[in-house]
């Protein structure tokens, strides 16, 4: 039948404008989001499949725990990127980072 006459589900309508998301926990392997590649491309999947261009993953930074560094965090980053070119998904994937205020912070 006619499209404009079927629902969208509740999420398709809480998402419709949304393009960009900025806090994510999609790097594999550093941190407790994902834990490895195929897991990070499936959430990748998701998140286009909401209507997502665009986002910003934000693994943990925590002294005791996700020791990350700019090194570490640009590893995963050009590894989850280099699936998802592989793989023609269309999204664009940057990096920040998720600090925690610990004994740690000022280092």
């Amino acid at each position: 039948m006619f499209s404009f006459f079927k629902k969208r589900s509740t999420v398709q309508r809480l998402f419709q404008n949304l393009t960009r998301d900025i806090h994510s926990h999609i790097l594999p392997g550093i941190d407790d989001g994902s834990p490895d590649i195929e897991t990070s491309v499936s959430l990748v999947k998701g998140l286009i499949a909401l209507g997502i261009t665009d986002t910003v993953a934000t693994p943990h930074i925590i002294g005791d725990l996700y020791r990350n560094d700019k090194e570490s965090i640009g590893q995963a980053l050009q590894k989850l990127v280099e699936a998802c070119n592989a793989r023609q998904l269309p999204i664009t994937i940057s990096a920040a980072a998720e600090y925690m205020l610990d004994d740690y912070f000022m280092e």
